[in-house]
């Protein structure tokens, strides 16, 4: 923590001869500095980081949250800035003071302060500064935020349980002596134990609120135990019994039960232990160094050693003691600032010396503002101690120490003479700064680690986990660049890649460089090893312990956290998974700058295909899904808590829980997050058949599985979509099956999970809902769940029919998908949700139902509109159909008569073309009579099964043509067309009733017969009525025998002549009597008087006649052929003989 409070002229170590300046509460701003900030009036907007500091070598930007405008404000109104106090504190909050008003705001997010908020309180008493304020928040509701501030000189204290409550107010005071030197100058945070307020006169005050009172005693008050401490920035004690006040810097960290203090002085540094007992405070234990140790052995060359500052790297227990020297104190010397560096007081003979290049004047009367300097650690509980910086007034100097600071780089930020620090601290492992102009900014150097600090201990832990067993856990942790020596020598790959991969984290680059291609050479033509590798590492970033909670000593292997119990890191749990997610993101950056990426394949594992890219992006969705479902674990606990106790279970793993919960268990091993679903049926299924289960249990139950699997699901997806060019790219041109995990496995079918649960909720969880709200809550649920199968299966089919030919396997997957959607979106029908099922129906392009569900609406507007839509998938055609085998002709026919879109109306056309029965319907409603006309014709000529039929197509064909634009002239024709086809149907019609039913055939079901089917029936002895009628209606129906046919019509016809003749009897024939008047009684000389005026067609062809088998017994009578053959020239002759008298008249 920084706060900005004067530089006093201390005793120094050397030379005590100096005078003390005024204790003058003052801002690290000079006391001359005239208020500039933000710009005079105005407030600035948020700068970028170049228009901060554009030469410098560290990256800068804008802090968010971003300064609250009331903080803003008060720093802009205030006639002088060295009036204002501020702290940053290291848990994310920070305060200002000026006279009694108080500042908190929050400079760091949290979950419940997503955005900056500010609490602006008055302070009831004077002589209150940042250092005597102390704010702290509770880590189990980080909402409740508390704040304490005491008086310098009277004691009083007035502590706000929540900042945000009006009525939280509790004053108290502490008891000081009375005299001028017994004053208050700094407030610790024990954090729930209270605070401890430190006095000038040796005394520590343990102050704790009690219900509605503050207790307040003394913690130790040993004489001389503090003596020679006086007030230096931030915390300050005096000796009571010295006339020269000397300065301290106070620092506290817990460790376990206890507070660890440490103490600087003019002349030593001092180690205090407070320990809790039953929730007691008490001091366990002091230490104390000269720090005269230190400088005799390395700054004996400087005659004036002032100690300014102490610092503690509280991951390997270091210290670090800032000093400021001189080699005389005069006018005009240089002054230096030098940095101890030991591990711990029993190390102090062990000290490392780091010195900065940066000097300044001693000036006497300029000094107090010169030393006003703060040594910064950027991260304190980073594993590699390798950036600090020190804070002046006017400028920041950044030093990067590599090798124990003998290999150093220094880079120093001046500001502008209008511009100061207000405050500084780090946040996260980063520098933060309040700056009077730019307001709350961010540094980050460039050797910080990229890594989450939990992570990178994991990653190096788990590498002494997979080597020399010989390794004791105590000296591998012990010096990281030892570690990354022995990783880098390691015979396993896997190793080396996370040693490169360490290396690159802490941007030395070219390390990492050299680590890979000496470990996977580019020319290698095997790349299985890169690919395993690579794959190995992400698994383990994903499955990490969390080295920093402290409650997994007793689970992880080998006992490798046990030996950190102060690890950095989260302990909360949506915190680890999200360090995990930072590293994985972190791991595929530094897969894609050291060229890793380009050179991914795949790899075999348990004679399975695996895809190196696409086994990355699942780690990077399961990390997604898991903080997705941690986010809703709180709303599901009954079922989810009992589905993992089933997971854990089979893994063989809840028996060693420990302090853990199965929430730690569980989260941890991200690589398996789906198995879940493996027993979330089981377990809803048991909360629904518990007869003492209440409905709103039950309904609850359902809902919470559907979010589960929704909120996972969806979010792998989102995260899948998200993926960039680089990843699709890679894959380019490379035949597989894409099976992402979403979809699951043989032993956990995450489709078959999804569908079954679809099963539930339609069968168990609708009925359950008691009103309309949680009806629309379940459905919604429902359409969310059939969303995530369907885009599964979209994803799964275009990485089979993403080739020219397709995979084999694309027929039948595709198969299941239209199976599955089908069994997914048909109970919507049946349940009634049909607009719910044309909403689902469209965006899968179910287009079978969602025709069905417009029909059912009665939506004709609604259905048209999508042929209209989806007109390039065949939407069109599709729903034809779907009418076509329903017989509504009607609503197909409706679909292209009424609409003014001639592409649509062209679309039915074009599937009518098939099916003329219904294409003359809408050429008629099109008002396209003649087509209609023709069509119909086409179907008289086709039909043959009924005759009523045919007569029907025959007679609308008629009506069309006469109403058809054609000409008369072809108007005239075809229905004269029509008329001889009709008159062929009557031919049939007045077939003799009895033969027809003596074959079995009614006159209104009879199939159309040929023309030769009927001359058969007409001339056939079934037709035991026949006469000379029925046979000169055969010879008409000759005349529909086609043409090319004339040989087979002319047998026919013969055929007809001779069944005449074999009617009747011929044994008595007289040669010299006349045939027509002697025989006048038969059927053939009937039918030959019935031909004479169409005798030349019917006439029959004697020669052709007598040689045809029914008459051969009949012509060996030779009276019998002469009978027929004068008897046809005769009738010929008179005919003839007619048409010439009749030619003469």
């Amino acid at each position: 923590m920084y706060s900005p409070n004067p530089r006093r002229n201390q005793t120094p170590i050397r030379n005590l001869k100096g005078t003390p300046h005024q204790s003058l509460r003052r801002s690290v701003l000079a006391s001359n500095a005239i208020n500039q900030s933000f710009g005079g009036e105005s407030l600035p907007s948020s700068p970028t980081a170049a228009s901060i500091f554009g030469s410098s070598k560290h990256s800068f930007q804008t802090c968010t949250p971003s300064l609250p405008v009331r903080v803003k404000e008060s720093i802009s109104l205030a006639p002088d800035i060295s009036n204002i106090s501020v702290e940053l504190g290291s848990n994310g909050w920070s305060w200002s003071v000026q006279d009694k008003q108080l500042f908190i705001w929050n400079h760091k997010a949290f979950p419940m302060f997503k955005n900056s908020v500010c609490k602006e309180l008055q302070i009831p008493f004077s002589e209150c500064y940042a250092e005597l304020v102390c704010v702290t928040c509770s880590p189990q509701n980080q909402g409740h935020v508390s704040a304490i501030a005491v008086s310098r000189s009277t004691g009083q204290v007035c502590y706000w349980e929540n900042i945000f409550s009006s009525s939280s107010k509790v004053l108290g005071s502490i008891e000081l002596s009375g005299n001028q030197t017994d004053m208050c100058h700094r407030v610790l945070s024990l954090e729930e134990h209270g605070f401890i307020v430190c006095t000038s006169t040796g005394l520590i005050h343990h102050v704790k609120a009690y219900k509605s009172s503050l207790v307040c005693s003394v913690l130790k008050s040993s004489q001389g135990m503090l003596s020679g401490f006086g007030r230096r920035v931030s915390s300050l004690f005096f000796s009571p019994a010295s006339e020269e006040a000397s300065e301290v810097e106070v620092l506290v960290k817990r460790e376990k039960n206890s507070f660890r203090i440490l103490l600087l002085t003019v002349s030593s540094l001092q180690e205090w232990i407070l320990r809790i007992d039953n929730e007691t405070v008490n001091v366990g234990s002091v230490q104390q160094v000269e720090l005269a140790q230190i400088t005799k052995e390395h700054l004996s060359e400087y005659s004036w050693v002032c100690p300014l500052d102490v610092k503690l790297v509280t991951r390997k227990n270091h210290v670090l003691i800032l000093f400021a020297v001189a080699t005389a104190e005069e006018e005009g010397a240089d002054v230096r600032f030098y940095v101890a560096h030991f591990q711990g007081l029993a190390s102090i003979g062990e000290t490392n010396m780091i010195s900065f290049d940066y000097t300044t004047i001693y000036n006497e009367s300029t000094l107090d503002d010169e030393l006003t300097v703060r040594l910064l650690i950027e991260d304190p509980n980073s594993r590699i101690f390798s950036d600090i910086a020190l804070c002046l007034q006017d400028r920041i100097i950044f030093k990067t120490i590599l090798d124990g600071g003998k290999d150093s780089h220094e880079d120093e930020i001046s500001f502008a003479d209008s511009e100061r620090v207000v405050g500084a601290g780090q946040r996260d492992g980063r520098y933060i700064f309040l700056s009077s102009v730019h307001g709350m900014i961010m540094s980050t150097t460039s050797s910080t680690s990229l890594l989450p600090p939990s992570v990178e201990e994991s990653v190096l832990q788990n590498s002494f986990n997979m080597s020399n067993d010989s390794i004791s856990p105590m000296n591998a942790t012990a010096d990281m660049q030892a570690q990354l020596e022995m990783m880098e020598k390691s015979d396993d790959d896997t190793q080396r890649l996370q040693a490169a991969f360490l290396h690159f984290c802490h941007h030395n680059v070219d390390q990492a460089n050299s680590l890979i291609q000496e470990s996977f050479p580019v020319h290698e033509s095997g790349r299985t090893t890169l690919d395993y590798s690579v794959i190995t590492v992400s698994g383990n970033i994903l499955d990490d312990f969390p080295s920093c909670d402290p409650r997994w000593a007793d689970s992880v292997p080998n006992d490798l956290l046990k030996e950190q119990p102060g690890s950095y890191g989260s302990l909360i749990l949506v915190n680890q998974i999200q360090d995990k997610q930072s590293a994985h993101k972190m791991f595929l950056t530094f897969l894609n700058k050291c060229g890793i990426w380009n050179r991914l394949s795949w790899y075999t594992k348990a004679r399975k295909l695996v895809i190196t890219h696409l086994r990355l992006q699942e780690h990077e969705e399961k990390l997604a899904a898991a903080i997705a479902l941690w986010h809703k674990h709180s709303s599901c606990t009954t079922v989810l808590d009992a589905a993992i106790r089933r997971v854990l279970l089979q893994r063989g793993i809840l028996s060693k829980i420990g302090a853990l919960t199965i929430k730690d268990l569980y989260y941890r091993e991200v690589t398996k997050i789906e198995d879940i679903f493996k027993f979330l049926l089981n377990e809803e299924t048991y909360i629904l058949d518990d007869i003492n289960s209440s409905s709103a249990e039950r309904y609850n139950t359902v809902m919470s599985v559907c979010t589960i699997f929704q909120e996972m699901i969806s979010t792998a997806i989102r995260c899948r979509s998200d993926v960039t060019e680089s990843w699709q790219e890679q894959n380019k041109g490379e035949r597989f099956e894409y099976h992402p995990w979403t979809l699951g496995t043989k032993d956990n079918d995450l489709r078959k999970f999804a569908l079954d649960q679809h099963k539930l909720v339609l069968e168990r969880g609708l009925p359950e809902a008691e009103d309309s709200h949680e009806k629309s809550m379940m459905l919604k649920s429902l359409t969310n769940l059939i969303d995530l199968v369907l885009e599964d299966y979209r994803i799964q089919l275009d990485s089979l029919n993403g080739y020219e030919p397709p995979l084999p396997r694309y027929p039948e997957v595709f198969s299941s998908f239209e199976r599955d959607r089908s069994r997914l979106l048909a109970p919507l029908l049946e349940i009634d949700q049909l607009d719910l099922l044309v909403k689902l129906s469209e965006k899968h392009k179910d287009f079978l139902l969602l025709i069905r569900a417009c029909v059912r609406m009665d939506k004709q507007d609604l259905l048209i509109s999508m042929m209209k839509k989806y007109k390039a998938q065949g939407f069109a055609q599709f729903a034809f159909k779907y009418f076509l085998d329903n017989n509504n002709y009607r609503a197909m026919l409706n679909c292209g008569s009424g609409t003014s879109d001639e592409e649509l109306d062209g679309e039915l056309t074009k599937f009518l073309a098939a099916h003329p029965k219904l294409a003359w319907m809408h050429q008629t409603r099109r008002h396209q009579f003649s087509q209609a006309s023709e069509t119909l014709r086409c179907l008289a000529e086709a039909e043959t099964a009924s005759v009523v039929t045919k007569k029907s197509y025959l007679s609308l064909s008629k009506l069309a043509s006469v109403f058809s634009d054609a000409n008369e002239i072809d108007i005239s024709e075809n229905c004269k067309d029509i008329d001889r086809e009709q008159v062929l149907l009557k031919y049939q019609e007045t077939l003799p009733l009895k033969l027809v039913e003596q074959h079995k055939m009614e006159y209104d079901s009879m199939p159309v017969l040929s023309p030769e089917r009927l001359i058969e029936l007409y001339t056939c002895k079934d037709n035991r009525g026949r006469n000379e009628v029925d046979f000169k209606k055969a010879l008409e129906l000759l005349s529909y025998i086609n043409q090319d046919h004339h040989k087979a019509a002319e047998e026919l016809k013969a055929m007809i002549w001779c069944r005449a003749i074999i009617c009747d009897s011929w044994n008595e024939i007289d040669a010299n009597s006349d045939y027509f008047v002697d025989f006048s009684h038969t059927t053939f000389f009937k039918l030959l008087s019935l031909i004479t005026e169409d005798f030349d067609e019917h006439s029959p062809d004697v020669e052709i006649m007598l040689m045809r088998d029914e008459v051969r017994k009949l012509v060996e009578n030779s009276l019998f052929e002469h009978m027929v053959r004068a008897s046809v020239e005769r009738l010929r002759r008179s005919i003839v003989s007619d048409r010439e008298v009749a030619m003469t008249t």
